[in-house]
Order: C-alpha cells, then sequence, then structure tokens
C-alpha cells in the first residue's frame, strides 16, 4: 500500500463520526452572497475610478493636441516661380497699383497711383518734415503736370508717346515692377513662407537696376513690398480700377496757382 493510500484510510477513520448541521448550506449561502456583493462593489468603484481616468485623459487630449512636426522648407523652382510672378503681373495690368515709396535717406514719402493699361497715373511727394505735399504730378499720354505746392505754380512738360506710366513717375532706381522680372542676375529665395526676389542689380543700356530683395505674395504671386539701395522701402497694394479708386489718378489745381 502506498503512503498516499495510507493517508486517505486514515483521513477516513478519523471523520466516520462527523456529522454536519443542518443549516450548513444557509450559512454557506449566505457567505457566498456576502463574499459576491462585496466582490461586485469593489468592482464597480474599480470601474468608476477607470472611468473618470479615462475620461480626464480624454480631456487632456481634446484640450491640448499635439503640434504637428514642422515641416521643413520646400525648395522652390525659381522657372516656376518666375513664371507665375510674370504671368500674374501680366493679367494685373488692368488695376491700379499703388506704391508708397519710404526714403530712409531724405525722410520723405512719395505715393504713386498707376494704371498701366491705359497709361495714366499720378504721384505726390511730401516734404519729409512736417509730411505736407510739396509737389503733385499727373502722367498723362505724352505728358506730365506738376503742381508745386512750394512756389504755387502749375507746369506741363512732354514725354515720349512711348514713356510707361510707372518709370514716368517713380523714382529711377526703382521703376517697373514687370522689369524686376527679367533681371538676369535674379535669385529666388524662401524666407519665413515669404517668396524673396533678390538682385545685386544690373547696369545694362537697355535695363538699369539697382541692388533689390523683393518680396511676393505667395497666393497672388504679385509683389507687396520691397527694399531698394538699403534705404527706399516700397509697399505695393493692387486696387481694383473702380471709379472711387480711379480718383487718385487726378489732381486739382488750385485756382489761384499760376501756369509757368
Amino acid at each position: 500500500m502506498t503512503l498516499e493510500d495510507q493517508l486517505r484510510d486514515r483521513l477516513r477513520a478519523e471523520t466516520a463520526e462527523l456529522r454536519p448541521p443542518g443549516d450548513l448550506l444557509d450559512t454557506l449561502s449566505r457567505g457566498h452572497a456576502r463574499r459576491f456583493k462585496r466582490a461586485r462593489l469593489t468592482l464597480a468603484g474599480g470601474s468608476l475610478a477607470a472611468t473618470a481616468v479615462v475620461a480626464v485623459l480624454l480631456v487632456g487630449l481634446l484640450a491640448s493636441p499635439p503640434a504637428p512636426p514642422a515641416r521643413p522648407p520646400q525648395p522652390l523652382n525659381v522657372a516656376e516661380v518666375l513664371q507665375r510672378a510674370r504671368e500674374a503681373d501680366a493679367a494685373a495690368t488692368g488695376k491700379i497699383i499703388y506704391f508708397r515709396v519710404t526714403n530712409d535717406a531724405m525722410y520723405n514719402v512719395q505715393e504713386i497711383w498707376a494704371l498701366r493699361s491705359e497709361r495714366i497715373g499720378r504721384a505726390t511727394s511730401d516734404s519729409g518734415s512736417d509730411h505736407k505735399i510739396v509737389e503733385d504730378r499727373v502722367f498723362r499720354t505724352g505728358s506730365i503736370e506738376t503742381v508745386d505746392y512750394r512756389d504755387k505754380t502749375v507746369r506741363s512738360i512732354d514725354v515720349s508717346n512711348d514713356e510707361e506710366v510707372v518709370i514716368a513717375l517713380m523714382p529711377p532706381v526703382i521703376r517697373d515692377p514687370k522689369e524686376w522680372l527679367v533681371d538676369p542676375h535674379l535669385s529666388v529665395t524662401q524666407r519665413g513662407g515669404e517668396i524673396h526676389l533678390i538682385s545685386p542689380g544690373t547696369k545694362r543700356p537697355e535695363l538699369y537696376l539697382s541692388p533689390f530683395d523683393v518680396v511676393l505674395d505667395p497666393r497672388t504671386y504679385l509683389p507687396v513690398r520691397g527694399t531698394f539701395e538699403e534705404h527706399l522701402r516700397v509697399e505695393i497694394t493692387w486696387l481694383d480700377a473702380t471709379p472711387e479708386n480711379r480718383e487718385r489718378l487726378a489732381h486739382t489745381v488750385p485756382p489761384d496757382f499760376r501756369r509757368r
């Protein structure tokens, strides 16, 4: 007989006289019920706590989503940028271009309005000290009329019928935006989401341009501002040729001004 058999026979002999009480089943049932209830409460409390933790995590995620990784600057296709800029410039010949030119060396401001499709425009210059208008010029094909507020005179000069309105009114070192786009030394770069046209300058008989840095609108590819020879800052706005904006293309000569 094995040791296991001996232990089984001895256990049976020792418990032969034992009898379970009559309410054993009821006692066991009540104990089981109590343990089951405690287990349910424990599970419920754990579920509520888990739910609260999940809710807090979700609120945190929704309130402060992680920032997307920064995209590296995309290389610019120079030929494509210039082509789009030239197309934009050609399509905008029917708009009135407003230039505000600040001369940091002379401390004065010039304002220029030009409608290239009709070759009409106007330019005003202030004194630089109190910023009062000292000169008001109007360009029409073949002539420029200048109202001089310093000596209260009006004078007209003849210009070539081929003269471009922007060239006639703009400071010589800036010229017309369309000429910026044919500079053979032009380079294109991107800074902080802006497109810059940069030139060291061109000195040719047919094209003389000073060094410049011009910014293009990335949506329209039209120039919006620029710096020329470091001391000339240009801000550019492209306006629809509405009747209200057309009023800027003409001036009124005071009746007491004399013609020269």
